[in-house]
């Protein structure tokens, strides 16, 4: 199996404001199958209609000083019971594309282990890593195309989840950014 860096050529720029974090990233596929990116979600609203929207990631901090992005599948917590089989939503990528993203964070981050109703403090990073589930096509996996409010997005099964690699891009940023950590 090739690994992912034979198959995906990846790039990223992050920026922030005093508000905001921008990741803007291209991933171009340069292998000889499809891959699958982890960069999308599937939002239902209170009236039952799904839409599409762009990954929300999830937001950890590393110490001393890294902020986390990362959208990519993340294992169920141990005990969890699915009343349907597991899948994810995802992008289908063909040989020779390429797809821009853009992930929109709010400052300041907050790191996904911190409850609201818990005491937080905030910390400054200054560097920020931006992690990207990417799934190869392999024949263990089921992939299969719907239409969620008219965009396409691909369904895929369970297999995904031993499937998938990852690609990643580091960042600096000056002034460090804000992040919520529990106290």
């Amino acid at each position: 199996m090739d690994t992912i860096a034979n198959t995906i050529r990846f790039k990223a720029r992050v920026t922030s404001t005093a508000n905001q974090l921008q990741i803007e990233y291209v991933a171009q596929n340069i292998g000889g199958l499809p891959v699958y990116l982890v960069d999308m979600a599937v939002v239902v609203d209170p009236k039952g209609i799904a839409t599409v929207e762009s990954a929300r990631p999830r937001v950890e901090f590393v110490s001393p000083d890294t902020a986390l992005v990362s959208s990519k599948l993340f294992p169920l917590p141990p005990g969890t019971l699915t009343a349907a089989p597991l899948s994810a939503y995802t992008n289908r990528l063909p040989p020779g594309e390429m797809k821009q993203g853009v992930i929109l964070l709010a400052l300041p981050l907050r790191d996904y282990r911190a409850p609201r109703s818990a005491r937080t403090r905030e910390v400054a990073c200054k560097n920020v890593q931006f992690v990207l589930g990417v799934v190869p096509e392999n024949q263990l996996l089921q992939a299969d195309e719907q239409q969620i409010s008219g965009t396409p997005a691909w369904r895929l099964s369970a297999a995904a989840w031993t499937l998938q690699q990852e690609v990643t891009f580091a960042a600096s940023l000056q002034p460090p950014i804000p992040l919520t950590i529990a106290d």
